[in-house]
């Protein structure tokens, strides 16, 4: 009976030992997050050699800051230029640096007095899980049934905004549009802010010169 009681104690023992040891890993595992940094400076068209997914801590707040969980990343082409080291609009990427890109983030953790938990956020701090903030450089957004998160990374976001204010603004539009294929990104938000003037979107550029190549 002693030996029997000795044994069911040193499970028990073992069961509690590994259950600690579990919890704790699972703990340090959900503390980590994975970036995607810039290994090297691509030469023509970047390759998977590029770049490097990084696994690292999750970063702690402090008073006046939020923690944010992207959802949705934007890729666009100026990133691109933003691989080479050279003087540009915007200052290149670093290597062994986390990218950045447009991002819809949903806030997890707020210490900051105007976010709150469950906040869906824009910011520009893409291709990362997740990143804190002091509320600059952010953009709190209204999301529902008719407007989806992504939607601020498209028409509602950069690119509707480009095609809007280059439309009406500065094309001062009239009654027809000639669209050019180069930016197809653009191309829905341009469709779209022509409609709203009533006006007729025209076949793209590059369709219509199409047509006069074709024999017939």
């Amino acid at each position: 009976m002693t030996l029997l009681l000795s044994a069911r104690r040193q499970l028990r023992n073992s069961l509690k030992e590994i259950t600690k040891n579990e919890l704790l890993r699972l703990k340090n595992m959900s503390q980590k997050t994975k970036e995607i940094h810039l290994a090297s400076r691509p030469s023509g068209v970047p390759k998977q050699d590029n770049f490097e997914l990084v696994e690292t801590e999750i970063p702690d707040i402090e008073t006046g800051e939020i923690l944010v969980r992207n959802e949705w990343l934007s890729v666009d082409p100026y990133m691109r230029g933003r691989m080479n080291d050279s003087k540009s609009y915007v200052e290149p990427f670093q290597i062994g640096e986390p990218m950045e890109g447009g991002c819809i983030g949903k806030v997890v953790a707020s210490k900051h007095d105007e976010f709150s938990e469950g906040d869906y956020i824009q910011g520009n701090l893409g291709w990362r899980e997740y990143w804190k903030s002091d509320g600059s450089g952010v953009q709190k957004i209204e999301v529902g049934a008719d407007v989806e998160p992504s939607n601020y990374l498209g028409v509602l976001g950069m690119t509707g905004m480009t095609a809007y204010v280059g439309l009406m603004k500065i094309g001062e539009l009239q009654d027809t549009v000639e669209r050019c294929s180069s930016r197809p990104r653009l191309e829905p938000s341009v469709r779209l802010s022509a409609k709203l003037r009533k006006s007729r979107a025209a076949r793209s550029l590059a369709a219509q010169a199409q047509q006069r190549r074709s024999p017939g």
